[in-house]
């Protein structure tokens, strides 16, 4: 959170001088490109085949992120089309249950993560500064787990859903210039699979898990995003985004092979420019 601040106290220190009028739809009619640090956290709780032992996986990563947004008219006003592509990879904290048999703490394991995103909805002006923009989102979420990194046991576990969700956007413009835009959605993951690689560890059933089906379970995003116009259409930003959602446990195959329930949660901080398309018609 520290990061997010000092970014957005950044962001603003650059605005200070703007006195020119600076209208929140440059902000949603724009491409932008970012840089994201991401910390991951990825739980397996409970009883594990009865060993009393969980998989808890926890570090940065980081990547970054390139966002397409328009809002405009088709039959009615303010129509909203949002997209973006994020991916981000790093190794992280290990400790858990059944690399080479046994119990591992104090391990590594890499975390490869992209992910695709699309919303429609339509704004609402609510006076000169404030615009609510409910919208549908929908996506894609591909993430590739190395265990065991830097032994000669490791494998790759990935994680493949899609998802759904309602939600709305509040943006607020409190001066020239600077918009300030909150966003929450709430939904539904949807076909979410996983699938092991050949290198496993011993006892572990690969082919039986390649493509097994996870249980679908409900799945939370927030995003703040600090925005500033620096010149014409030009703007800088910065933001933070929390997404959490589950797993359910797959069925288990003819061995005893099965995936348990798991929930993870992810916090990104993002900062970046923005080329707004309206904003060029600014002095």
């Amino acid at each position: 959170m520290a990061a997010v601040v000092t970014a957005a106290l950044l962001v603003a220190l650059g605005c200070a001088a703007a006195e020119e009028p600076r209208p929140i739809k440059d902000v949603d009619n724009s491409f932008s490109a970012s840089y994201l640090k991401s910390h991951l956290h990825y739980q397996e709780p409970g009883n594990v085949n009865g060993a009393n032992d969980f998989d808890d996986e926890y570090g940065y990563t980081q990547g970054g992120r390139v966002a397409l947004s328009w809002m405009g008219h088709l039959d009615v006003d303010n129509v909203y089309v949002f997209t973006d592509w994020q991916g981000t990879e790093g190794a992280v904290n290990y400790t858990g249950y059944f690399q080479g048999g046994g119990p591992v703490s104090g391990g590594k394991s890499r975390a490869t993560i992209n992910e695709l995103n699309f919303r429609v909805g339509k704004g609402f002006e609510l006076g000169p500064h404030w615009m609510l923009t409910p919208f549908f989102g929908s996506g894609n979420r591909h993430w590739v787990r190395e265990l065991g990194l830097g032994t000669t046991g490791d494998f790759n576990e990935a994680y493949n859903f899609w998802y759904w969700a309602f939600g709305g956007m509040v943006q607020y413009s409190p001066s020239d210039r600077v918009v300030m835009t909150l966003d929450a959605s709430f939904g539904k993951t949807a076909h979410p699979t996983i699938t092991v690689s050949e290198n496993v560890a011993p006892g572990f059933c690969a082919a039986c898990l390649f493509g097994a089906g996870l249980g679908e379970k409900p799945i939370q995003r927030y995003g703040l995003d600090f925005d500033c116009r620096v010149w014409k259409g030009l703007h800088t930003f910065a933001g933070g985004n929390l997404e959490y959602y589950k797993f359910g446990a797959s069925a288990p195959s003819i061995s005893g092979a099965f995936e348990p329930f798991s929930r993870t949660s992810v916090f990104e901080w993002t900062t970046g420019a923005r080329l707004s398309f309206s904003g060029w018609n600014s002095d």
